[in-house]
């Protein structure tokens, strides 16, 4: 849902798509001071 509203919120004519997703969660593991390519965030898939 977060995604969806990344294009309106910055005026995006690309639409919301897996790698703005990815993006929010890297920044939110980041902000939470933990690893993004860990466990719970990537769930056993290696990212990117």
């Amino acid at each position: 849902m977060a995604a969806q509203a990344v294009p309106d919120l910055w005026d995006s004519e690309w639409g919301s798509n897996q790698l703005y997703g990815e993006d929010l969660c890297v920044a939110a593991a980041k902000m939470l001071g933990e690893d993004p390519y860990q466990e719970p965030w990537n769930a056993g898939r290696p990212l990117r």
